[in-house]
């Protein structure tokens, strides 16, 4: 045992003394250069992960905060525990009493029709019924009374609950139909034990009344067309003063455009006599070969000449375009009068409402 120890201590000197090359290496590791790009991936790795660190804490928190709202759920919950209980038994009553309740209703309304009803069978619904019930079943609207914690006990109140709903409303569907064949029963009975005249009278009523019924349904559509004919004469005038609004208007534009007119056409006249008179004007000195008149004053007098000139193109042109304005608005004026007289043709004003 001692030589042992003594080897051991031997070893670890040794290997202290003399190092691995995989130390060695890790020794020159520092003093070799390291790359900024490596540099810049370390950086990228430690920013990376304080953001997955954070991301970490939110997330612990996030779950503390959800554990401690389930912890307070559950403390609420169990204060209504009772309540539930008692709601759930007295549900249960509830569902017991109306079973034996349809039951009773089925056993009498069976015994009452006895003798009218011959093809019914005691207990035993049609297809239909069946497929009524089933899907009323699937839908949930007798399970509000299963709400148990456990889901075993939950599937079994289900389905005691709906088993006794099924029977309620088998009994109640049983029982109108029973009450039906009794009433048709009661029907033919009577019908068979009146007199003829009293089975004409019958008759006659009942024509009488399916008559009513048709002469009612004449006059409600009566009406409705009525109502309709007269939202449509309601619009008819709406339209017809927003026409006589919209004609005001335009004499209204129609004046304005003709005094615009009227002062162009002035205007015009004034430029003409204007040019007229520098023509009058400019013609003896032209013509007049002995008198030196300077060639500033010949230039200034035509260019004089061409502005005005150019000014009387203007106004003419400013005048055709007033004068096409002016045949667009008779025209319009025209047709509007027209859809006037169509319309005081189609509705006369004697017509009331």
């Amino acid at each position: 045992m001692g030589s042992m120890g003594d080897s051991d201590r031997k070893r670890r000197h040794f290997s202290s003394l003399s190092p691995t090359p995989a130390a060695a290496t890790t020794k020159k590791l520092p003093f070799l250069p390291v790359s900024e790009d490596k540099k810049l991936d370390i950086v990228v790795l430690q920013y990376q992960n304080q953001k997955l660190t954070q991301k970490l804490e939110t997330q612990k928190l996030e779950y503390a905060a959800l554990e401690n709202r389930v912890s307070q759920l559950k403390e609420r919950q169990k204060s209504y525990d009772s309540t539930l209980a008692v709601v759930r038994k007295s549900w249960e009553q509830l569902v017991n009493d109306l079973e034996s309740c349809s039951e009773c209703t089925r056993e009498s309304s069976s015994k009452s029709n006895s003798r009218f009803s011959s093809t019914m069978e005691d207990g035993s619904p049609s297809t239909v019924q069946d497929v009524f019930l089933g899907r009323l079943m699937q839908t949930g609207a007798t399970e509000c009374a299963s709400t148990c914690n456990y889901a075993n006990q939950m599937e079994e109140q289900t389905e005691i609950s709906t088993e006794k709903a099924k029977s309620v409303l088998k009994n109640i569907v049983i029982s109108v139909n029973n009450l039906w064949v009794l009433m048709d029963g009661l029907r033919t009975a009577l019908l068979k034990k009146l007199p003829g005249d009293v089975l004409c009278r019958q008759t006659l009523s009942s024509d009488l009344e399916v008559k009513v019924k048709n002469l009612r349904l004449e006059f409600s559509e009566l009406h409705l067309k009525h109502k309709s004919l007269a939202s449509e004469f309601q619009i008819q005038r709406d339209l017809d003063a927003k026409n006589k609004a919209d004609l005001e208007r335009l004499k209204g534009e129609l004046a304005s455009t003709v005094e615009e007119l009227e002062e162009s056409n002035h205007k015009l006249a004034t430029l003409k006599a204007e040019r007229d008179a520098a023509k009058g004007a400019v013609l003896p000195v032209l013509n007049v070969g002995s008198t030196h008149i300077p060639n500033d004053k010949i230039r200034d007098k035509q260019k004089d000449l061409q502005d005005m000139e150019s000014t009387l193109k203007e106004l003419l042109e400013q005048g055709s375009t007033r004068l096409i304005e002016l045949k667009s608005l008779h025209e319009e004026r025209i047709r509007i009068l027209q859809q006037l007289c169509d319309l005081q043709v189609c509705f006369p004003p004697n017509i009331v409402l």
